[in-house]
């Protein structure tokens, strides 16, 4: 009888704990929300989420970079416009140069506005984004892209190189990440000296017949390309909300596979805890019994 009830006495002991360990275990499950918090809990399921989580991981760098670049383009899109708009203002200004009722006196004013112009588009030229890079100089995007030469014949110069980024924004996706628009911009900056020289020669005919076809020539050129700087936004948008998708799904799957039941856990948590009294009151009569034992031995 001895050995039986040590033996008893043993078993309880080891369920008593055994229910304690269990019982803190659902305790923390409920406070945090998981089921898995080390390895050993579930080993099959900590694979998973490894798995998982490393996959979330790339698409939230996907979405970054897309962002990123999607956020630079839309500064390189809003500089280009304003040189469309600083081309369409120089025409105006060739076309009011060109008529016969503007003397030389006039011209040379219109001159000054159109140099005016000029110093505007190398600015524009020299844009940076928020990290003080400039976004049209390729890769060497320390390097002011656009200064000016003043010849003869006085132009600009080209500093940065055409070299394309090509950045990851999705499984197999790449694009374009920076604006080469190196010959749109000297091609602008070009037409625009043309005014300016026919304007202070005096070059009537020249001004009506050249200078206003190359300042149109050169603003189909900046519009194609503010097209194309729209079509690379649109790829990019497309991109981040296509790794949020995957990085939504990643978060999903990995909650599948780590985090508790709140109601499950309650439950077990309540049964576990049932089963607990219930030992110690097995434990306790158990105790008493051997305690007998002993005092009749």
């Amino acid at each position: 009888m001895r050995i039986s009830t040590t033996h008893q006495y043993s078993q309880l002991t080891d369920r008593v704990a055994n229910l304690q360990s269990r019982i803190a275990q659902l305790q923390t499950n409920l406070s945090t929300g998981k089921r898995v918090h080390m390895p050993s809990d579930d080993p099959i399921a900590t694979t998973g989420i490894l798995t998982l989580g490393s996959a979330k991981g790339l698409a939230e760098q996907h979405r970054t970079v897309a962002e990123f670049a999607r956020g630079n383009y839309s500064l390189a899109e809003n500089a280009i416009g304003e040189i469309g708009e600083l081309l369409k203002e120089g025409k105006k200004l060739a076309l009011q140069g060109a008529t016969g009722t503007t003397d030389q006196l006039a011209r040379d004013v219109i001159a000054t506005q159109i140099r005016s112009l000029q110093e505007r588009l190398v600015s524009l030229g020299n844009s940076k984004d928020s990290g003080g890079r400039y976004l049209f100089s390729g890769f060497e995007v320390q390097t002011e892209p656009f200064v000016k030469d003043s010849g003869p014949p006085p132009t600009i110069l080209y500093q940065g190189d055409t070299n394309v980024n090509y950045l990851q924004v999705g499984p197999g996706l790449r694009v374009e990440g920076n604006v080469i628009v190196e010959q749109q911009i000297r091609q602008a900056y070009d037409a625009l000296q043309d005014v300016h020289d026919r304007l202070v020669g005096g070059d009537l005919s020249g001004l009506s017949g050249i200078s206003i076809q190359l300042v149109d020539n050169a603003s189909t050129a900046i519009n194609l390309a503010r097209g194309d700087i729209g079509a690379k936004m649109q790829a990019l948008e497309t991109a981040a909300s296509s790794a949020l998708r995957r990085i939504d799904e990643f978060a999903r799957l990995i909650s599948e596979r780590g985090d508790a039941d709140i109601t499950e856990t309650i439950i077990d948590l309540q049964a576990t805890q049932v089963a607990y009294e219930m030992s110690l009151a097995a434990f306790a009569g158990i105790s008493r019994i051997s305690l007998l034992d002993f005092m009749r031995g």
